[in-house]
């Protein structure tokens, strides 16, 4: 059975989207059922779980990718980016949003990661030079203006000032 990539995409954008909120009933299922007085739902259980499914899947889609002949290829340089990429993106920002949800409401969790292609689209205009449709930067401009518009709607507890907004902790 051939699955097709119109499919696949919206099964991915479904997970992306449920993502969050999923990580979020199990932290709280976990402060329910604690285990030794704490939550056996970790970070460190998320990350290895979620990097192994991750793995797993890529592993299926890019198998016949993965030859010597071809990782052979790669620089040291590229290797060096791509452990790093893999670092931050792996490992850092799920740690960060991990840590905000289990901080915050997960409402603003979800809004204020929507700012993350946004900011990764500019800074591959500044940094790397890509060259961008008109569409693709008018899409990061309405999700970042509708981010905004949002989060500067909401009320939020344990709000902090900075620069005249209110940020909570777990936004930061």
């Amino acid at each position: 059975m051939k699955v097709s990539t119109l499919a696949c995409l919206w099964i991915a954008v479904i997970i992306f989207a449920a993502s969050n909120s999923v990580t979020k009933e199990i932290i709280t299922i976990g402060q329910a059922h604690l285990v030794n007085g704490r939550n056996p739902i970790s970070l460190c259980n998320v990350l290895l779980v979620g990097n192994i499914w991750g793995f797993l899947v890529m592993t299926l889609i890019f198998h016949r990718d993965w030859t010597k002949p071809k990782l052979r290829q790669l620089s040291r340089k590229h290797w060096f980016w791509l452990t790093i990429i893999a670092l931050l993106s792996g490992a850092l920002g799920p740690a960060l949003i991990f840590t905000a949800l289990d901080i915050t409401n997960v409402t603003n969790v979800v809004l204020i990661s929507r700012l993350e292609p946004v900011l990764t689209l500019v800074f591959g205009i500044w940094l790397l030079g890509l060259r961008v449709n008109y569409w693709t930067i008018l899409g990061s401009f309405i999700s970042f203006i509708g981010v905004g518009l949002t989060f500067l709607g909401a009320n939020t507890s344990q709000i902090v000032p900075m620069m005249g907004f209110h940020l909570g902790r777990g936004e930061l």
